[in-house]
């Protein structure tokens, strides 16, 4: 069986904090969003950004495709389109190596 979970999503500006846990944020998420994650964890940008990356069931991406906006989460392939420099994890994911974080970034900076 292949791996469901392979579409990243970016919560830009947020942590997962001192006083949660994975299980209170996959809890949160199921609550909100009736959707099944797998966190990946902060990832800091600079000083002053640190996002919160997490992967979502294939299954689940249509009820949450529209339901993440209003939070202010985004897709990683959004990100790195719009954003040239994000340079996300390089374990994240097998599809994102460096070859597509360099694809992400040529499109960005030909749009």
């Amino acid at each position: 069986m292949a791996n469901p979970f392979t579409q990243v999503v970016v919560w830009p500006h947020t942590l997962l904090g001192d006083d949660n846990t994975e299980q209170d944020f996959q809890k949160f998420i199921t609550e909100n969003f009736d959707a099944r994650i797998k966190l990946i964890g902060e990832h800091r940008i600079n000083k002053d950004r640190t996002d919160l990356l997490f992967y979502i069931h294939s299954e689940d991406i249509p009820k949450f495709a529209v339901a993440r906006l209003s939070w202010g989460m985004r897709w990683l392939e959004d990100v790195m389109a719009n954003d040239g420099s994000y340079r996300p994890p390089l374990d994240i994911a097998p599809t994102w190596n460096e070859d597509a974080i360099s694809e992400a970034q040529t499109k960005h900076l030909n749009s």
